[in-house]
């Protein structure tokens, strides 16, 4: 216990920088928390169903027990399922994650949202635009009441306004990505407007120029796990990050472009995670990605045969699933305003050093850093507990390093220049 204890402090003591608020160590992206409470069933709206009769809107708040912080980051998750009735805000993917989320300092909520209650939907060239519409609604309805009892009712949940960030999973992804990127009802064409506008009696042109109940900018950043959009060419910059996690193989929601469900409904073709990706980069947004090679739809779940004949019957492949775990961590803390003190208990990061930018990361088998000058520098790759793994010298500005070899885990990753030693580059790489 004590190793591991002493190995999360030197993680979160070598990696983090000054920034003047609350104080956070590990918490944030580390689990911290043993236990989790669970507030289930709040109401915070309802809807009509197409066949008659209201449905009332619910969702579950998950929380670490005997957490002393004044204010958390809030993460929303909004489960998949296909916008099936059957599936709902306790699908077991989610509720992992959520709970998971609250041992590491935040507040998570899993909301409700409406679903397919007639399988012709599927069949019906409007259905599925329909619920679509209907989900995001439903979305903005969650984080109005969230905000509502942030900002009227006492803030139960000590939720920090300034830190709400959210995420989806594959029809929970898509309700997101059309909540938080479509500009206007117009812009998704003359056919889907038309459809959309059928939903609640046209409400939506409302939602979306008051979107969040006037709180435009309310959600930081989202995580966008196997959905996608209906047109990339809607997307107009927003102050949003974005963490896209796909697989490569996905034939239920295409990772690049094309019908979902294997294109055997009505549903118009998707654009999927790589273009939602290379459409935020073009706008100079925020965005960071994991497509791993091969894998079907929601890496982190066995939904298709390949991924079962390879991992076996379990719903979950734990592996994928705390590799995204792992990334959800470091994407949300990059991205939280609190004390991330920096001392120095091995020496691995003096005073002079520089932040070393690599890129990708995490990576695969290579990485690539770009130095301010064209001159001969020394690279060193370091476990955690500093010692040298791999070390070489190259020339110039731009400089790729395989690391195909290396064991999964965190490295330090530190260049000086063996001829003038007069600034030192350090980063952090994380190898999967």
């Amino acid at each position: 216990m004590k190793k591991h204890f002493t190995f999360f402090l030197f993680i979160y003591f070598l990696f983090s920088i000054h920034v003047d608020a609350q104080e956070c160590t590990q918490r944030y992206r580390e689990k911290v928390f043993t236990e989790v409470g669970l507030d289930g069933n709040i109401s915070f709206g309802q809807w009509i169903a197409p066949q008659g009769g209201i449905r009332p809107l619910r969702y579950d708040v998950y929380y670490p027990k005997n957490d002393t912080a004044t204010l958390r980051p809030l993460v929303i998750l909004w489960h998949g399922g296909a916008y099936m009735d059957m599936f709902t805000k306790e699908s077991p993917d989610i509720v992992m994650m959520a709970k998971d989320l609250a041992r590491m300092g935040y507040v998570a909520i899993s909301p409700d949202y409406r679903g397919i209650r007639d399988a012709m939907d599927f069949f019906n060239d409007g259905g599925l635009i329909r619920e679509v519409a209907g989900s995001a609604i439903d979305a903005n309805k969650a984080v109005c009441h969230i905000l509502e009892q942030i900002e009227e009712n006492g803030n139960p949940y000590r939720i920090n306004k300034d830190e709400i960030f959210a995420g989806g999973v594959s029809g929970g992804a898509v309700t997101g990505l059309h909540a938080l990127l479509v500009p206007s009802v117009d812009a998704l064409g003359a056919q889907n407007a038309a459809w959309a506008r059928e939903v609640d009696n046209g409400v939506i042109d409302e939602i979306i120029d008051n979107k969040f109940c006037g709180h435009q900018n309310a959600i930081k950043g989202f995580i966008n796990i196997s959905g996608a959009i209906l047109d990339t060419s809607i997307i107009e910059k927003v102050p949003i990050s974005f963490l896209n996690i796909h697989g490569t193989g996905d034939q239920i929601v295409m990772f690049d472009y094309g019908k979902p469900l294997g294109g055997l409904t009505a549903a118009p073709p998707l654009y999927g995670s790589k273009r939602v990706h290379d459409k935020l980069l073009s706008l100079g947004m925020h965005s960071e990605a994991l497509f791993t090679p091969g894998l079907g739809h929601v890496p982190f779940m066995n939904l298709d045969l390949g991924s079962i004949l390879k991992y076996g019957l379990g719903l979950i492949n734990m592996d994928e699933y705390n590799k995204t775990l792992n990334l959800m961590g470091n994407f949300l803390f990059n991205q939280i305003t609190c004390e991330k003190k920096e001392v120095t208990p091995t020496g691995i990061r003096p005073e002079n050093s520089v932040e070393l930018n690599i890129y990708p990361n995490p990576v695969n088998n290579s990485f690539e850093i770009k130095m301010p000058e064209n001159r001969v520098w020394h690279l060193q790759i370091m476990d955690i507990a500093g010692k040298t793994i791999q070390q070489n010298n190259f020339n110039g500005y731009n400089y790729i390093q395989n690391v195909e070899q290396l064991a999964n885990g965190v490295y330090v990753i530190k260049i000086i220049s063996p001829i003038e030693s007069d600034k030192i580059f350090i980063g952090k790489m994380i190898k999967q």
